[in-house]
């Protein structure tokens, strides 16, 4: 839960949410509100937040409730038909939030011109389903991307344009035949995918990740005969490791040896110093790399675009295998993109990031070193959407706990692996949140744990 206005109290924020609903109809008379628990995981506050609220607004003679059976909305009155100012609005994002996106900084005004603007000049054709590679100029802009900003030398040819990098996955799984295979996977790690590559009918293998990245002795020791890993060498996440050279080298001689492949997820890549960073292992070697970047987390989530560039070997079998899935991206928001990068929309856009993440990384180290001393200890890496603190007083789950009576979503690394293990680690997210959100944020954390 966002608020835009520091200066109000929590519980102030959420009673005028609420009252607003009633008052403008979108919780209509007679309608039986949702538990006091539902709502404050709707909102990300604590129960007691929302009770406090609801007995206001209760007050006010607006809900009534009736023992055994609910509370319900009572007011007939007049409507309000403004909605809240948007800085007094809640958002969907709790702060500190792990891999909340800087939506702040996204030019949605320009985007807005070119989705009208292809509106206007949208045919027949593209309403339809269109080539199941992706639209030629999107795949055209990509490749030109890639080839400058990445070093990979590719075509359009072996560009396959996807919903997500979770797809490009099911694709490998499916033209490379690995149901059943073992596959590597990092850990820690993203937790969220981990169903779905075992829904794939992998045989995830957990590989652990310190400070050069995955550790590729420890997979040939442990799953020496795995077919397939799947690595973020360019930011990791949760840890943010960026793999050393000597890693990259190690993982595409295995993959060489074994007759195995590599997904490389080139995940976070524009929130470390990318224009100094290494090439990706796929600009080194195509033969045994499938290369996954996604436009969702640079841009915006709703987007639904990201994209794979396969091995020339595996093209024709990814290409048979989507027209069977008949699972393509949005064609009109395809287009709105490929204008948006051949304008040069995205390199102003990767420009205002590079700007905005160091300083709200550092907002975020000088709050928690200033606010928490001696409770927390952040860690001080040059990448990534969230940073790593060390605990010194508190059990993870327990230090999650008190921040989420504040509304505030702070992850103990535990969340993160394969084996869950008690580490004493939380990950704050930065990255969507301006230095005064970090700063009230880390406030209330303080009060939480009895701080000073």
């Amino acid at each position: 839960m966002v608020f835009g206005d520091a200066e109000l109290p929590r519980h102030e924020l959420v009673y005028q949410r609420i009252r607003w609903l009633v008052l403008s109809g979108a919780w209509p008379r007679g309608m039986r509100l949702p538990p006091s628990r539902v709502l404050a995981a709707q909102m990300a506050v604590s129960r007691n937040t929302i009770l406090n609220a609801m007995d206001r607004i209760n007050s006010d003679g607006w809900v009534r409730g009736h023992r055994g059976s609910g509370v319900y909305v009572t007011y007939s009155g007049p409507r309000v038909a403004p909605a809240p100012k948007p800085e007094q609005t809640v958002s969907l994002r709790p702060p500190l939030m792990p891999c909340a996106r800087a939506i702040d900084l996204f030019p949605a005004p320009l985007w807005n011109r070119l989705q009208s603007r292809r509106r206007k000049q949208l045919s027949g054709a593209a309403l339809e389903q269109g080539d199941p590679q992706g639209w030629l100029p999107l795949r055209e802009a990509i490749a030109a991307h890639v080839t400058l900003s990445k070093g990979i030398a590719c075509g359009p040819e072996e560009i396959i344009v996807t919903a997500n990098t979770q797809a490009v996955i099911d694709l490998a799984i499916r033209a490379l035949d690995l149901a059943g295979a073992e596959a590597w996977v990092e850990d820690p790690g993203y937790p969220a995918a981990l169903p779905y590559f075992r829904n794939c009918g992998l045989q995830l293998r957990p590989v652990p990740v310190d400070e050069s990245g995955l550790q590729v002795a420890c997979g040939i020791a442990t799953a020496p005969r795995a077919r397939l890993a799947i690595v973020t060498p360019a930011c990791q996440f949760p840890t943010c490791a960026v793999m050393t050279k000597e890693r990259r080298l190690a993982l595409l001689a295995w993959a060489s040896a074994q007759d195995a492949w590599i997904v490389e997820n080139d995940f976070d890549w524009q929130t470390t110093d990318w224009r100094q960073a290494a090439k990706p292992m796929a600009a080194t070697n195509r033969s045994r790399t499938i290369y996954v970047d996604s436009f969702n987390p640079i841009l915006f989530p709703a987007l639904g675009i990201s994209f794979a560039i396969c091995p020339p070997s595996l093209l024709d079998r990814f290409v048979e295998i989507l027209v069977e899935m008949d699972d393509y991206p949005s064609l009109p928001n395809q287009m709105i993109l490929a204008d948006f990068l051949i304008g040069g929309h995205l390199d102003d856009h990767l420009r205002r990031v590079a700007s905005a993440y160091p300083e709200r990384r550092a907002a975020m180290i000088r709050c928690l070193e200033k606010e928490l001393p001696g409770i927390v200890t952040p860690q001080r890496k040059h990448s990534g959407t969230h940073l790593v603190a060390s605990l010194h007083r508190h059990r993870e789950q327990q230090f999650a706990d008190l921040c989420m009576e504040e509304g505030i979503i702070a992850s103990g690394m535990s969340k993160f692996q394969l084996a869950p293990r008690e580490n004493r680690e939380m990950v704050f997210g930065h990255a969507g949140f301006t230095p005064a959100m970090i700063a009230a944020a880390v406030t209330a954390i303080r009060r939480a744990v009895g701080a000073g």
